[in-house]
């Protein structure tokens, strides 16, 4: 299984150093038995969580948002973006 790769790389670059204390996922496979959508949840150290949905399958636009405390970064077509987060 590939898909959802890149958004877990993205959560785990938003909390550096930080490994994840516990990960909950769940996947669904079409009739070949390939991947097509994926959503987890990963639980890090003091309470952070990083989160995400994915499907082959929607037409909803691409895009990672960051909430925090102080408000929230969202940006659209994250995997060509070309900045450092």
């Amino acid at each position: 299984m590939d898909i959802g790769v890149y958004n877990i790389n993205v959560i785990l670059q938003a909390f550096g150093d930080l490994d994840p204390v516990n990960i909950t996922a769940v996947g669904v496979l079409n009739d070949d038995e390939c991947d097509i959508a994926t959503s987890a949840t990963l639980e890090f150290p003091g309470g952070k969580i990083g989160t995400y949905v994915v499907d082959a399958r929607a037409t909803a636009p691409d895009a990672v948002v960051f909430l925090g405390t102080e408000g929230f970064i969202s940006v659209s077509i994250y995997f060509v973006a070309e900045a450092t987060l």
